[in-house]
C-alpha cells in the first residue's frame, strides 16, 4: 500500500489570507453546518509544506504522477522537517488503492506520532 503526505492549513473563522473569506464561503456553499473545511483544495487548504527542487533529498520524498509534481510526500518524516508553520495544521495521509480493510489502518499502523490533526483520505 502506498501512503501520501501533505500538511494543510486550516481553512475555517480564524482564517485570514484565503482566496474566499470564511462567511463568503459558507454562504456560498450553503454547508452553514460547518465549522472547518478539511480538503485537498489548495485554494482554501494551501500546502504548509516547503520543499527546494534543486535538492536531490527533496525530490527523493516528493510524489510524481505521470512526471508532474503532486504536492504530496512519501515520507512523512520529510513533511515534519519541511513543515513551514507554527499554527495549528491538518496532517492529511492519502492510501493509493487500499490492500486491507480500511478500518485497520490507524497511525500506529503509519507509525504517527500523537497528532491531532490526522485525517485519511483513500482514493
Amino acid at each position: 500500500m502506498d501512503f501520501l503526505f501533505i500538511v494543510k492549513s486550516r481553512f475555517d473563522q480564524s482564517t485570514k489570507n484565503a482566496s474566499m473569506s470564511w462567511n463568503e464561503y459558507i454562504k456560498w456553499s450553503k454547508l452553514d453546518h460547518l465549522t472547518e473545511l478539511i480538503s485537498l483544495d489548495e485554494m482554501l487548504n494551501p500546502s504548509l509544506i516547503e520543499c527546494s527542487f534543486d535538492n536531490e533529498e527533496d525530490w527523493n520524498s516528493i510524489h510524481l504522477f505521470e512526471n508532474s509534481v503532486t504536492g504530496y510526500a512519501t515520507n512523512l518524516d520529510f513533511v515534519m522537517k519541511n513543515l513551514n508553520t507554527k499554527e495549528k495544521y491538518n496532517l492529511l495521509t492519502i492510501v493509493i488503492e487500499p490492500e486491507v480493510d480500511c478500518q485497520k489502518i490507524t497511525s500506529k499502523i503509519l507509525n504517527l506520532w500523537d497528532t491531532t490533526y490526522w485525517i485519511l483520505i483513500f482514493i
